[in-house]
């Protein structure tokens, strides 16, 4: 009996075409990497399943924000724009920390706080430290408690098949700011439940970021949205649900 495979696909993998996905079922964690699979590898679109990915909903941190930002030496007033993840190119960092420099020039209390692995992109053995305003630490296993205490999540990538980290923001109900881009302008709606910026715009993305902290409201009312699309799309009893369901008709076919 042949043996039946799975794949999921987790971003837009390019090379070695004439041996990836040839597994009965593809699960892409958004339309726009299904997209990709089928222009890039000419894979048969009913092979493909979406699901998005899927996120758990956690317990209250004991923590306060107020000792968390003290842990880390960030002053109490300061607004925290947050990212989290690998820091490579890919992942916009350079659009980042642009912005960032040309905000800070007229916003006094903002810092921003930058978690994740790959210290090459800056100086060696400048993890971690802070460098005027800016905060690098290294990637851990949970990071809850930053999320505690981020004011703007901020994912300013390249090329991005989804974002765990947008999907994070909304479920702890943090303004999000992403780039116009794959999977992220698929799940968020500019104005609505976060706000999108062009990828590499440094002037694009300092004035979102402006926008951001000049309405605070608004800001919190599209963090609610986002909550409320992450709780129900991303739905981890939904997702192994639907995933046992792909088994079970595999192992059912004749």
């Amino acid at each position: 009996m042949a043996i039946k495979s799975v794949v999921t696909v987790h971003n837009f993998v390019t090379g070695f075409k004439w041996l990836s996905y040839k597994s009965d079922i593809i699960i892409a964690i958004s339309n726009s990497v299904k997209n990709h699979l089928i222009d890039y590898f000419g894979i048969d679109p009913k092979k493909i399943k979406v699901f998005y990915n899927c996120i758990k909903t956690s317990k209250q941190l004991l923590k306060s924000k107020e000792k968390i930002k003290y842990s880390y030496g960030i002053p109490q007033d300061h607004f925290v724009l947050f990212f989290a993840g690998r820091i490579i190119p890919e992942k916009g960092i350079k659009t980042l920390l642009e912005s960032f420099r040309l905000l800070e020039n007229d916003v006094q209390n903002i810092v921003l706080l930058m978690v994740g692995d790959n210290k090459s992109f800056f100086k060696p053995n400048s993890f971690p430290e802070k460098f005027n305003k800016i905060f690098l630490l290294r990637a851990e296993e949970n990071i809850q408690k930053l999320y505690k205490i981020a004011d703007l999540v901020i994912l300013p990538s390249l090329k991005e098949g989804l974002g765990y980290t947008m999907l994070e923001s909304g479920l702890y109900k943090i303004p999000f700011i992403g780039s116009r881009i794959g999977g992220i302008v698929e799940f968020i709606e500019d104005g609505v439940n976060g706000y999108l910026f062009e990828p590499g715009s440094v002037d694009d993305l300092a004035e979102k970021i402006n926008y951001v902290l000049r309405h605070p409201e608004e800001s919190k009312l599209g963090a609610d949205r986002l909550h409320q699309k992450v709780i129900n799309e991303c739905n981890c009893e939904k997702y192994f649900t639907n995933l046992a369901n792909i088994y079970y008709d595999l192992l059912s076919e004749k």
